[in-house]
């Protein structure tokens, strides 16, 4: 859910000028009074140095939302002439509200695409990572999170070492924004020693013996050393062991 105001400037800003998937809902905003400001955006301008407006905003992040302070940094952006309209457009985040200044005429994103990347993974599953599509304008704060998203990713899969490169590419005749995550995945992890602490050098060796056994391996539970990693692996041989703990009356172990 966003909720967006949208405010105009200059001789030639019209509403029909704005594109028309951008949010043109005017509203007030009582419920986010105070909020926490998580991250406070200009969006919509890829190409722009940021950096020379932030100054002129009132408003700041990691301070409370001020419906006050928010219609000065409007003001102040709409002082500059560089921009057909300003919208302010509001986005609930887990620790507060993101803050977002579209400047229009915004561009919006268009493809991500994920060089690299694409003869280990599906291109579907990729998308579903990177959270397409993103909501509204560009901004590099969506750009930020999927690359972030990305390499988590390839970590959990094995590829420790992965590298995620974004690259903005501009189509201003359509006013989108088509990102190519360039992606290093690097070498995929072997399972190397194995080591279970918290228990006696007896146990120890029970249980290692437990997850090179044949029904280890049929149960997709094996962890042998030279093996390629894998994440599905790992926890089912935790799932293995602590079943095995509970079939040896240890009911409250846990691994």
């Amino acid at each position: 859910m966003s909720v967006a105001l949208c405010a105009q400037t200059g001789p030639t800003a019209t509403p029909e000028q704005a594109p028309k998937t951008a949010p043109q809902v005017q509203e007030v905003l009582p419920s986010y009074e105070g909020q926490n400001v998580t991250s406070l955006e200009l969006a919509g301008q890829p190409e722009l140095n940021v950096q020379t407006l932030l100054p002129l905003l009132s408003q700041r992040a990691g301070e409370p939302f001020s419906r006050g302070k928010v219609d000065a940094s409007v003001a102040a952006l709409q002082r500059t002439a560089q921009f057909h309209a300003v919208e302010v457009e509001i986005r609930p985040d887990a620790e507060g509200v993101r803050v977002l200044f579209v400047l229009q005429p915004a561009i919006y994103f268009g493809v991500f695409e994920f060089p690299g990347a694409l003869d280990r993974f599906p291109y579907s599953r990729l998308l579903q990572v990177a959270d397409y599509p993103p909501r509204g304008a560009y901004t590099s704060v969506d750009v930020d999170r999927a690359q972030f998203a990305l390499e988590t990713f390839f970590r959990r899969n094995g590829y420790f070492h992965a590298e995620v490169r974004p690259e903005i590419q501009t189509d201003k005749v359509h006013g989108l924004a088509n990102v190519f995550f360039h992606t290093k995945l690097n070498r995929r992890a072997k399972f190397g020693k194995l080591e279970i602490r918290g228990t006696t050098p007896q146990e120890t060796a029970h249980l290692e013996h437990v997850l090179h056994s044949w029904v280890a391996r049929l149960r997709g539970s094996a962890i042998r050393p030279g093996k390629t990693y894998s994440l599905k692996t790992l926890e089912n041989a935790t799932r293995y062991l602590e079943n095995q703990l509970m079939k040896e009356d240890h009911l409250a172990g846990q691994v």
